[in-house]
């Protein structure tokens, strides 16, 4: 086991040459401890436990308290635990403190660290440049008044790193998501891994000198953005030197939260994982026939699929479930079949299973109903508006559509985007939609 040490803001705890179960006993975000679960590097380490036969030796440094009030409080805890016998300062100076804590014979250390470490180390008194990582907010930022997930990059995202004590790179990659939910789970919020609001509050607090004009959530409902898209990529092979990269590329360049695509079948699942991995992004591929798979930044929760009536080639209704600060969505995604005696009888179905669905939904595909919109809204009916049509592709507007429940949805924008005859025989379309 590695052991790489950040700055000191307080007294951190981290057992040294021990078990990793042993070691998952001590980690913790909320006092700036970190393992790379790949490496077993230990990340923002201040200070050590070393666990003896009957005993612990404790180095740390004090914070800001004076060392005889470091003790003061050890002690008033550690009188607290009937595990202890006794605790010796073997201190050699004020800067530092070594501690041995003498265990009663038969004693389970574990059960000490868990009472005496990881409960004091929340008594320690912090300077007030400390990370909100220890409970204190960090340097003041303005919300930027946007969401801020993976796939992000720049300035915002190095002050989300900065304020949890982990590499400041720039990139919202999935360490940095972790360590996220992490403090979000320690703060008792949704750990969506996504900084919003309410997160943005817990990381940064509040300057009223400033006025960042930011309303606190429990004063105002905030409305989540959420950009969705659906596109058939056409097996994602029939145009030529079409790679995984550049449709990867044209998701990151349209801000694509979450995307359902069809005809995504390209030599199994491996096509969409290709584009999911380059896009950071997690995905759910059904294999019905030409595939559809479902790629969202913020994660997949449940995910399943429905077969729909046949008519000869078989189509399914794809469901994934996401969490947007907070709240589930569900997000389906359909191919319906091209054979005009079915596509009425596959939509009928479709809408019989989401119309009972208990979230707020989202509904994207390709219904191949060409420019038959009025056969999706006399299934559907105006509580199921659609959002976003092909715009650019007249002779097929309805072909690629978004459809949503009208609970606790509205859309804000949308659009189309050119890719019939460079990266697919279809265009994309997106819509920017607002969760309540």
């Amino acid at each position: 086991m590695n052991l790489s040490h950040g700055p000191r803001t307080t007294a951190l705890w981290v057992l040294e040459d021990v078990s990793p179960a042993k070691l998952a006993l001590v980690e913790s975000p909320s006092l700036g401890v970190t393992m790379d679960p790949e490496t077993g590097d230990i990340q923002n380490v201040g200070d050590s436990v070393v666990v003896g036969e009957d005993e612990l030796t404790l180095t740390s440094v004090p914070g800001d308290m004076s060392r005889e009030e470091y003790m003061a409080k050890l002690n008033e805890k550690a009188a607290e635990i009937s595990e202890i016998e006794n605790i010796t300062d073997e201190s050699v100076s004020d800067e530092s403190v070594k501690i041995v804590v003498k265990l009663k014979p038969g004693s389970d250390e574990n059960v000490v660290i868990n009472k005496l470490l990881l409960d004091f180390v929340s008594l320690s008194s912090v300077s007030p440049s400390s990370s909100s990582q220890s409970g204190t907010p960090g340097e003041y930022h303005p919300y930027p008044g946007h969401y801020v997930r993976r796939g992000d990059r720049g300035e915002e995202v190095r002050w989300i790193q900065k304020a949890l004590q982990i590499t400041a790179d720039g990139i919202f990659g999935p360490k940095t998501e972790s360590a996220v939910k992490n403090f979000q789970k320690m703060k008792g919020v949704q750990a969506d891994g996504i900084v919003g609001p309410v997160t943005w509050k817990l990381l940064f607090g509040e300057d009223e000198d400033k006025g960042d004009g930011v309303p606190a959530p429990e004063d105002k409902p905030t409305k989540a953005e959420l950009t969705v898209a659906t596109w058939n990529i056409g097996h994602g092979n029939k145009e030529s030197g079409v790679t995984a990269a550049k449709l990867a590329a044209k998701i990151k360049e349209n801000g694509i939260d979450v995307i359902g695509m069809q005809e995504a079948k390209s030599g199994g699942t491996s096509l969409v994982g290709q584009i999911a991995g380059k896009s950071s992004m997690s995905y759910y591929f059904t294999d019905t026939p030409a595939g559809n798979a479902t790629l969202s930044k913020a994660g997949i929760g449940s995910k399943n699929y429905y077969t729909l009536v046949s008519c000869g080639e078989r189509r399914a209704l794809q469901k994934t479930v996401i969490n947007v600060e907070g709240t589930n969505i569900s997000f389906y995604n359909v191919h319906i079949s091209y054979q005009e005696e079915c596509r009425k009888k596959q939509i009928t179905d479709v809408y019989n299973k989401v119309k009972n669905d208990p979230n707020p939904f989202i509904l994207v595909g390709d219904f191949n109903v060409a420019t038959d919109c009025g056969l999706i809204r006399d299934i559907f009916g105006s509580g199921y508006p659609i959002v976003a049509k092909d715009t650019v592709n007249t002779g097929i507007a309805c072909t690629d559509s978004i459809i949503v429940s009208s609970k606790n949805i509205s859309v804000k924008s949308s659009k189309t985007v050119k890719t019939k005859g460079s990266l697919s025989d279809h265009n994309m379309v997106v819509a920017t939609l607002e969760i309540k």
